[in-house]
């Protein structure tokens, strides 16, 4: 095995657990230090091994709420 595919078999495994966005169900929300609010999250899918074994994530905490806004308005859910 070459190096290059060496570093491209590492990069392609960490690709495959990376996630840019993922279904989650919100366990808390919160107010951090800044007076920002924050929630608690259960990812909705659970991963599988290679083996075939399934599991759940941990919950992840202080994701931070982004309320988009733009000259003085505000969108809010």
């Amino acid at each position: 095995m070459s190096l290059d595919n060496l570093i491209s078999d590492h990069i392609e495994a960490r690709l495959q657990t990376t996630y840019t966005s993922i279904p989650a169900q919100v366990v808390s929300v919160g107010v951090n230090d800044y007076g920002r609010t924050i929630v608690n999250v259960q990812t909705g899918v659970n991963r599988i091994t290679q083996d075939g074994r399934a599991y759940e994530d941990q919950v992840i905490e202080g994701v931070p709420i982004l309320w988009p806004s733009s000259g003085g308005c505000f969108i809010t859910c």
